[in-house]
């Protein structure tokens, strides 16, 4: 198809292609990657993972964590400390904690689960559910069950 031919497409009407499910996937490698927004620039990690149904390698770069007894979803950012190593209140941090490594290449040839973010795609999932087990008329206790 040109170039023209391409610019003179109208919006379709048809659902996107069905998205993959979260299963537990492999790391095959790990990467970084420089994201540029404006002037801004940072480098966030690339975890290429093999999902049990596609036959290619999937980047996964966002990771679904708890902060603040919320769970979010957000991109797996190298942020450092003085000392220069991986910051250990960033969401990448998180994940390591969460899979039990100290350092993202570490996490090649790890089984780890996935979960899906607000659009629908896959996200790496390191949290754990939190239930609230009440102890007394006034008060909770949180109690977390690894997933």
């Amino acid at each position: 198809m040109e170039s023209q031919d391409k610019l003179n497409k109208p919006i379709g009407t048809l659902e996107s292609e069905s998205k993959l499910e979260p299963k537990v996937v492999k790391v095959e490698d790990v990467s970084t990657e420089l994201v540029v927004f404006g002037d801004k620039q940072w480098d966030v990690a690339i975890f290429k993972v093999k999902h049990p149904d596609k036959e290619a390698l999937i980047d996964l770069k966002k990771v679904k964590y708890e902060k603040d007894n919320k769970i979010k979803v957000v991109g797996t950012s190298l942020s450092f400390d003085k000392e220069g190593n991986i910051s250990k209140v960033s969401a990448l941090a998180s994940l390591l904690k969460y899979y039990n490594v100290k350092t993202p290449l570490e996490m090649k040839g790890k089984e780890i689960k996935t979960s899906i973010d607000d659009k629908g795609y896959l996200c790496i999932k390191a949290y754990w559910l939190i239930k609230l087990k009440k102890v007394s008329q006034n008060g909770f206790n949180k109690q977390k069950t690894l997933l």
